[in-house]
């Protein structure tokens, strides 16, 4: 065989690693493309040619050299950017909340169902126990109703409704719109912006701003200067409340404003319309200590300066309104259009604690931008005068052009209104209740109720509530302590956590019916009988829950099928001050009453026995005041607890917790919740039964003083007739018409 040529061999080997050469080259190419195709698509929005978009015409060498830099510095952070250094628990956190940008939590019931996982034992004591509380009461009230004290009670007391359908009416309404509807998470806050309305401006108590305050513990977010998208406030203000369509085909005529806006303002009322309302009446809040908190609340949104307050023990009478109503009345017509504005989106208000920024979205949503943390809030007489000022200048004038005297308007007249305030936890009104040692016999627990009864018979609106009784003090009732307490901590592996749940179950349907039934009825027949006024507004609001993780950094897995429905994956992110996130349904029975053992066996424990204990109480007191009781008097029932049932965020003890983390569900299933970091106070001890302001989604706010407010437009302000005689100049308080001449 003949030999190859050096030559021949020699260019081969050049075509090799030439064409080697070709196939790196283009390897790389592809490689590089498509690196360019999985980058941001902000970075490509504009097609295929927006990947050079970053490159500019060269005018000179020096340019290009600049513009060169400047490339290579830009693409050298786009790389950057596209590699998330971030941790991976983070990324996830960050992407669950981004997911749950259009989230919603439905409110279907006012009871907590008995779901599949509770015997049908649990299931028929159960309707028992609500059977016999429905007789009782009704017997009890039937006993305190005689015909002579009927005949005082028509319609709706203190208003203009006399007719027993229209009053029935407006309670089904409220019944409606705070039992079935949904939670949204609206992270841009777009309900509040459409309305131009602000988040509550908290100026009262501290320990109701103590959520934003560790919020914002060590950041500038709370300035309201800052010119990110972002609203920077807890994720549980982001949420809105949608209540269902078909509660306006139940509505009353008589109410008022339309049902556009009522679904627009998703219950949450105008300030200054609440205000209107109120003007020249006198209110009383009475109840307990989270009735001393909603004291604060109708401070925050009636008036625009803190109030002195000495406690609520020793509270005196505030005036509400004045400032409100003298900036909506001073001035011209546009004048007091953006002095009302002012009040409703929180500019007039001043900022003891934090500045809490508007929406994003509210800026554009009117007609002109304004930031909330960029304006100066005038108050006092400053305010007064600046109102007063440019109602004379019109758009085409200046300010100066006329003398000052002439620039000045009168104060307009503002009728005084005034709100007190008497603690009293059972809601107790006879001479021996108010001692200041007084302890009930079913309880032997020191109670503090003063004298409440004189104060609401001048009162033109008196607003009560009646607490669920605490657990006896332990060796006072020793039949109660063998019954439950006993029972409860028994370690007996017969005695399982649902028969436990029966127990309480059954001992608050019988402090229910043997104390707490008996007491309602009496003082509310106290309240309605000579001699307090026939034409008074009495409004009773019901309880909320509390929340046994209200202070939790993490929770349990929850191990059977139910609670997993019930509890669900997170809903939303939670922020520092807010505790965990809602709950993503209402809890049933059993999530009410038990929880994971904390053993982590897969098993379920009682809930603490306090807890279990009053917010059994607390569901069969409301379903029995709202159902029975309250309609035979003709009062309003104001139901809170249905919409606050998923709300464990946002508490006063959640301002305690570490910052919520989502484990996983290994850990979860090996620990317990793990709650606050050394140094902060106990969620044990923390406040897990009020809630801070502005409250998680506003929920407070909104079916407290917007469920009040609906009374208000349906009875005061139906028509011209019902405005003329229970509002402005023509409305007499109650101590006017005491007073009065007779004939």
């Amino acid at each position: 065989m003949g030999r190859h040529s050096p030559a021949l061999s020699r260019s081969n080997l050049a075509l090799r690693v030439v064409l080697a050469a070709l196939v790196v080259l283009l390897a790389w190419k592809a490689i590089e493309a498509l690196f360019l195709s999985m980058s941001s698509p902000s970075t490509r929005k504009h097609g295929a040619s927006s990947d050079f978009a970053h490159f500019k015409p060269r005018d000179s060498l020096s340019e290009r050299g600049k513009d060169e830099a400047a490339v290579e510095y830009t693409d050298d952070k786009r790389l950057r950017a596209k590699r998330d250094m971030t941790p991976l628990s983070q990324r996830l956190h960050n992407k669950r909340a981004l997911e749950s940008s259009s989230a919603s939590i439905a409110i279907t019931a006012a009871l907590p169902a008995t779901a599949n996982s509770l015997s049908k034992s649990f299931v028929s004591t159960h309707d028992e126990l609500f059977n016999s509380l429905s007789s009782t009461a009704e017997i009890l009230v039937a006993d305190a109703l005689t015909p002579t004290f009927e005949r005082r009670l028509v319609g709706l007391p203190g208003t203009a409704i006399s007719s027993r359908a229209e009053a029935s009416a407006l309670q089904a309404y409220l019944d409606c719109v705070s039992s079935t509807g949904e939670w949204v998470y609206e992270p841009e806050g777009i309900t509040l912006a459409k309305t131009g309305t602000s988040l509550t401006v908290h100026k009262q108590e501290a320990r109701y701003a103590a959520c934003d305050k560790r919020f914002y513990k060590g950041d500038a977010r709370g300035d309201g200067a800052g010119s990110e998208p972002a609203w920077e406030v807890r994720e549980s203000l982001k949420w809105s409340w949608r209540a269902s369509a078909t509660c306006e085909a139940i509505a009353p005529p008589s109410l008022e404003p339309s049902a556009d806006e009522r679904a627009r303002s998703a219950l949450l009322p105008s300030r200054y319309r609440l205000c209107e309302l109120l003007e020249g009446k006198h209110l009383l809040l009475v109840g307990d200590t989270t009735q001393w908190s909603l004291h604060d609340l109708l401070l925050d949104w009636t008036t625009l300066r803190p109030q002195t307050c000495y406690g609520d023990r020793y509270c005196m009478a505030h005036a509400l309104c004045s400032d409100i109503l003298t900036r909506g009345r001073k001035g011209s017509k546009e004048a007091r259009k953006q002095a009302r504005q002012q009040v409703e989106n929180g500019e007039a208000d001043q900022k003891v604690y934090h500045r809490l920024p508007l929406p994003p979205s509210i800026s554009t949503t009117g007609a002109e931008k304004r930031q909330l943390g960029n304006v100066a809030s005038p108050s006092g007489a400053d305010a007064d005068e600046s109102a007063a000022s440019s109602s004379e200048s019109g758009p085409d004038q200046s300010s100066s052009a006329e003398p000052l005297h002439e620039k000045r308007d009168p104060a307009p007249l503002v009728r005084t209104t005034l709100l007190r305030y008497r603690r009293a936890d059972g809601l107790r009104f006879a001479r021996n209740h108010v001692a200041p040692d007084y302890r009930p016999d079913s309880t032997d627990v020191r109670e503090l109720n003063q004298q409440w009864l004189a104060d609401s018979r001048r009162s033109d609106l008196v607003i009560l509530t009646k607490a669920p009784l605490p657990l006896p003090r332990e060796g006072h009732n020793a039949t109660f302590d063998a019954w439950v307490r006993e029972y409860v901590v028994a370690r007996d592996q017969g005695v399982s956590a649902e028969a436990k749940a029966l127990r309480v179950l059954e001992a608050a349907k019988w402090v229910t019916e043997q104390v707490w039934l008996p007491e309602l009825v009496e003082t509310l027949r106290a309240v309605r009988a000579p001699p307090s006024p026939p034409d008074q507004l009495v409004v009773y609001r019901g309880g909320w829950r509390q929340h046994v993780d209200c202070a939790a950094s993490t929770l349990r897995d929850r191990v059977v099928v139910d609670f997993s429905a019930a509890n669900g994956p997170l809903t939303s992110s939670s922020s520092p001050g807010d505790g965990p996130p809602p709950r993503a349904s209402q809890p049933t029975w059993a999530l009410l009453l038990m929880q994971p053992s904390s053993s982590g066996n897969g098993e379920m424990e009682l809930v603490p026995l306090h807890i279990a204990y009053h917010n059994a109480q607390l569901v069969l007191q409301n379903h029995l005041a709202q159902t029975v009781i309250l309609p035979a008097f003709k009062i309003p029932f104001l139901d809170l607890e249905t919409p606050l049932s998923v709300w464990r965020s946002g508490m006063v003890g959640s301002s305690t917790a570490s910052p919520f983390r989502a484990s996983t569900p290994q850990e979860q299933h090996q620990q317990q919740a793990v709650l606050s970091s050394a140094g902060l106070r106990s969620p044990t001890s923390g406040d897990c039964t009020r809630y801070c302001f502005p409250s998680p989604g506003l929920a407070v706010e909104r079916f407290f003083l917007g469920a009040m407010a609906t009374v208000f437009e349906a009875g005061w302000a139906g028509d011209a007739q019902r405005r003329a005689r229970w509002m402005g100049d023509g409305f007499e308080n109650v101590q006017d018409r005491q007073h009065a001449p007779r004939d």
